[in-house]
């Protein structure tokens, strides 16, 4: 058997693990998800901390957030803010977050967002990796950055 140089053994895996991964990205119905501006304000009590994003869903199909997780809290969940008439604000957990084909949806302040429960102690500057499971776009890992600066946070909607 002839030998290949080590360059080709290199290269012919990588071309066919390209060509597969192109094929399932370009079929119909495919969601292709982007997770930006991942922040946590930096919590007022040790009890919980927010986490505000934004998630695109360039693809052509629907996908839907099912759960995050982080090892710097005991749990995380998926939060609105309500607002009544008379102006008092609620918080309750909600199943999943919609993310429609072709659209951003921000995870901001007064509505849509995370809620780290029993984090970790959270300083400005520290990093917390966040993994965001979706229904079917798979798991997606980013970092969100910790800060003290409103602007960070303010205007995300």
């Amino acid at each position: 058997m002839p030998r290949r140089s080590s360059a080709l053994r290199f290269v012919l895996p990588l071309v066919g693990s390209l060509g597969v991964a192109a094929l399932v990205g370009c079929g119909p119905g495919t969601s292709r998800i982007e997770v930006a501006d991942a922040v946590v304000p930096v919590p007022a009590t040790a009890d919980s901390a927010a986490i505000y994003l934004r998630i695109t869903n360039d693809g052509d199909a629907d996908d839907r957030l099912l759960k995050v997780s982080t090892p710097r809290a005991e749990l995380t969940t998926l939060h609105k803010t309500t607002v009544d008439p008379d102006g008092r604000a609620t918080m309750a957990g909600v199943g999943s977050v919609k993310i429609p084909a072709g659209e951003t949806v921000s995870l901001s302040p007064g509505g849509l967002h995370l809620m780290m429960l029993q984090p970790d102690r959270l300083t400005a500057g520290d990093t917390v990796d966040l993994t965001l499971t979706f229904e079917q776009a798979g798991t997606v890992t980013v970092p969100a950055t910790v800060t003290d600066d409103i602007d960070d946070v303010v205007g995300r909607g």
